[in-house]
């Protein structure tokens, strides 16, 4: 009896000690593009923090500008009004892109992309990725209880 306890012990604590790296994850998300399988990459895409990531970061984008700045601050608001309403009317278009991709079965972007280097920290980890047409991209993944999941994509920029 005493080794029926122990063997579930062991096998319990082996199972949850053998928690998937973030790279593992973005792999697992290329096979499921690669097969067309929408449902299997999106369970490892926090879809409503990836569109509030990306909106932050294209907010942040602009206020560093010069434009921006040199802006009244009546103008910032006005602008950033409009830019919310567009984004808005924009914001499901990330995701619907991806998912006609992947309806392109091996022949699509999401399948054929390159991992080029990733790292991993606590609950934080970036993937970064070369797409098939030379755009370089980092896949931020965060841990959760049920697994590391994406919570946002950013552009690198074109090295000189």
């Amino acid at each position: 009896m005493f080794r029926f306890r122990l063997g579930w012990l062991v096998l319990i604590f082996g199972v949850a000690g053998c928690a998937k790296s973030p790279r593992t994850v973005v792999e697992a998300m290329r096979e499921s593009a690669c097969k067309g399988d929408v449902a299997g990459f999106y369970a490892h895409v926090d879809r409503k923090v990836v569109e509030d990531n990306f909106w932050k970061d294209q907010l942040q984008a602009l206020h560093s500008g010069s434009d921006y700045a040199s802006m009244t601050a009546e103008g910032q608001q006005a602008t950033d009004k409009a830019l919310e309403e567009l984004f808005e009317k924009k914001r499901r278009e990330i995701f619907e892109a991806w998912t006609a991709e992947m309806k392109k079965g091996e022949d699509n972007s999401l399948c054929r992309f390159s991992i080029i280097s990733a790292t991993e920290a606590d609950n934080y980890g970036e993937i970064r990725i070369k797409s098939p047409a030379g755009a370089d991209k980092v896949w931020i993944m965060s841990k959760r209880a049920d697994g590391w999941v994406l919570v946002n994509v950013r552009l690198e920029p074109v090295a000189k």
